[in-house]
């Protein structure tokens, strides 16, 4: 089974809510688990991904742009291969924060919308 996403960076932050899932998220080289229930926060900045083992069913909470504001998945291996052709280039690899990811186990909390939900 699995699934995930390359590792990426974004600039804004994610919250997601795993209603159904096993796997992990890994956050600046850091490694949590992801169980039913389980309720993830990507701060905008460092470099994070995700691998599920099983089928899972998430509920996204995704705030609005800042920074740079661009939109999407920035990907660091690629920033890296730009940068280096060109040492001028006008969008630099970003420094990753030493904020942390906050994993709250919720056990009662069954939402009923599967919907991303974008916050103004």
């Amino acid at each position: 089974m699995g699934a995930g996403a390359e590792p990426h960076y974004h600039d804004n932050d994610e919250f997601w809510l795993f209603t159904k899932a096993h796997g992990e998220v890994v956050l600046d080289g850091q490694v949590y688990e992801v169980t039913p229930n389980t309720l993830v926060n990507t701060p905008m900045g460092p470099v994070h991904h995700f691998q599920m083992f099983t089928e899972y069913e998430v509920v996204p909470a995704i705030t609005r742009l800042e920074r740079a504001r661009r939109p999407g998945h920035l990907y660091p291996a690629l920033q890296a291969r730009r940068s280096a052709r060109s040492p001028a280039s006008s969008s630099p690899a970003r420094r990753t924060s030493a904020r942390c990811m906050t994993c709250v186990q919720q056990t009662s909390a069954q939402p009923s919308m599967r919907k991303t939900s974008r916050i103004s």
